[in-house]
C-alpha cells in the first residue's frame, strides 16, 4: 500500500491562510423566467449551454425541464403532458440526460436532443422474471457521447447496474442481477468504443466494494473486477473515473481518521492513501474524502478542519503537495462542487453574514479564493454543475425577492 505522506502542519498552516478576493471573479447571468416563476440549473455543457428545471409558480406544480436555446430558456418535452421530469446533466455532444414519470407516474430516465422532441424513455433491462421483473430506471451518471450509466430496477426495489447507448433505450447489463450496484461514473468513448463503467456494490455486512466494469468480447459483455481496498481499512468507495481509468475514492476505518482519499493509479492497482497533517495531540492524521479526478489526473478532496467544519482541498499527485482552498469566511464550511478539465474548482462556501455564496479557486493562486457576486439583493447562491473543460459553471441563485433563479457563469 502506498502512502502519501502530503504535508506537515506548518505546511497546511501557510497554506490555509487565503484570502477571498473578487478580482478575478465571475459573474452570475440570470437565465430568465420563460418556463416558471422558480428555476434551478442541473447542467452546462463546454458549449455553455445550460439545463435545468422550473415550476410554475412557488413551490407547485410539475417541474417543467428545460435548455437555453440562442440564450432563452426552452421547454424539453416529457413523457407526458403535465407530469414531472428532472435533469441529470448535458453532454457535449448535446444529448441531456434526466428522469420523468410515465403516464402512471412510474419514473424512467430519459435523454432528450432538443426541444420539440419526445425523450427516449430509457427502458428497463429485460428477460428477467418473477420478483426481479424491472420495471423502473434511474439514470445517475453519463459522458460527453451521450451514453448514460445507471438501475434498472425491479419489482422488488432491488436495482442492477445498466448501460444505454447514445440515442437508445435498450437497457444493456453491467453487473449481476439485482444486485444493488450504483454506477457512481463512466469514462468517455470515441466512435465504436464503450465506456468503462465505476460502479459502488453494497456487500451483505453493511460494507461496499467499489468495482469497474469494461466491456468484452465481440458481445461486448461487461465483466466487472472490484477494486483492491487498502491494507486495514474496512472498505472502500469510488467516486471519479477519468479516461486513463485512474480513479478517485476513499477509503473507510473503523477508528480515526475514519477515511482517507484513496487514488488507484489502474483498475488492478493497490490504492495511495492521503494522510493530512495531525490535529494537535493525534498521531493519525485529519478525516479526508476523495472528491473529483479530472483528465489531468488532479484530484478534488474534503477534508475536516480543526474546528470541525468541512474544507476542500487540491492535489497535483505528480507534485505529491496538496493545495487547501481557502475559507470565505474563516471557521465555516465550504464544498466542493465541480472540478474542472482546466482546474477550476466551483466551491459553495459560508460567508461572514451566514448565507451560501459560490465562490472559484485556481490552484496557480493558492492563497486566493474568489467569490461570485450574489444576484443584486439577493442572499444565497448554490452552484450545481460544472462544465469538463471547467470554463463555465451553472446553479441556482435567489434574488431580492426571494424567488430562485437558474444562473451561470464564465469562470476566469
Amino acid at each position: 500500500m502506498k502512502r502519501l505522506i502530503l504535508a506537515s502542519l506548518p505546511v497546511l498552516t501557510m497554506l490555509g491562510l487565503g484570502t477571498a478576493e473578487s478580482s478575478r471573479a465571475a459573474t452570475l447571468t440570470n437565465l430568465g423566467h420563460n418556463i416558471g416563476a422558480q428555476c434551478v440549473a442541473t447542467g452546462i455543457n463546454n458549449q455553455g449551454t445550460a439545463v435545468g428545471t422550473c415550476l410554475q409558480a412557488s413551490n407547485n406544480g410539475a417541474p417543467i425541464p428545460w435548455m437555453m436555446v440562442r440564450n432563452l430558456q426552452t421547454g424539453l418535452a416529457g413523457l407526458s403532458a403535465g407530469i414531472s421530469c428532472s435533469v441529470l446533466g448535458i453532454a457535449n455532444n448535446g444529448t441531456i440526460v434526466g428522469s420523468c414519470l410515465d403516464p402512471t407516474s412510474v419514473p424512467f430516465g430519459v435523454t432528450w436532443t432538443g426541444p420539440s422532441i419526445v425523450p427516449v424513455k430509457l427502458a428497463p433491462l429485460s428477460g428477467l422474471l418473477g420478483i426481479d421483473v424491472q420495471v423502473r430506471t434511474t439514470p445517475t451518471a453519463f459522458n460527453q457521447a451521450g451514453f448514460v450509466g445507471g438501475q434498472s430496477i425491479a419489482f422488488d426495489g432491488t436495482s442492477t447496474a445498466a448501460l444505454w447507448r447514445p440515442g437508445d433505450a435498450t437497457a444493456l447489463l453491467v453487473s449481476n442481477s439485482s444486485d444493488n450496484c450504483e454506477v457512481v461514473a463512466i469514462t468517455d468513448t470515441v466512435g465504436e468504443a464503450y465506456p468503462v463503467v465505476l460502479m459502488n456494490c453494497p456487500l451483505p455486512n453493511g460494507r461496499w466494494t467499489a468495482k469497474v466494469a469494461t466491456a468484452t468480447g465481440v458481445l461486448r459483455t461487461y465483466i466487472s473486477t472490484p477494486l483492491t481496498i487498502a491494507p486495514g481499512s474496512a472498505y472502500c468507495k469510488a467516486t471519479g473515473i477519468n479516461n486513463a481509468s485512474q480513479i478517485v475514492g476513499s477509503c473507510f476505518y473503523p477508528s480515526s481518521p475514519f477515511s482517507q482519499t484513496a487514488i488507484w493509479a489502474s483498475p488492478t492497482a493497490t490504492p495511495a492513501l492521503m494522510i493530512l497533517p495531525n490535529f494537535a495531540g493525534d498521531s493519525i492524521g485529519k478525516r479526508n474524502a476523495g472528491l473529483f479526478i479530472n483528465t489531468a489526473g488532479h484530484i478534488v478532496f474534503s477534508y475536516q478542519t480543526d474546528e470541525g467544519k468541512t474544507a476542500v482541498g487540491y492535489l497535483d499527485s505528480l507534485v505529491n503537495m496538496p493545495t487547501f482552498v481557502p475559507a470565505l469566511d474563516p471557521g465555516t464550511n465550504t464544498v466542493a462542487v465541480g472540478f474542472g478539465d482546466n482546474d477550476r474548482i466551483v466551491v459553495v462556501a459560508d460567508n461572514a453574514t451566514g448565507n451560501k455564496q459560490a465562490a472559484v479557486f485556481d490552484p496557480s493562486s493558492p492563497t486566493v479564493l474568489s467569490p461570485i457576486a450574489q444576484l443584486p439583493g439577493g442572499t444565497n447562491t448554490v452552484l450545481k454543475a460544472v462544465s469538463r473543460s471547467g470554463a463555465y459553471t451553472a446553479g441556482v441563485a435567489q434574488d431580492a425577492t426571494h424567488n430562485d433563479n437558474a444562473v451561470s457563469a464564465t469562470l476566469p
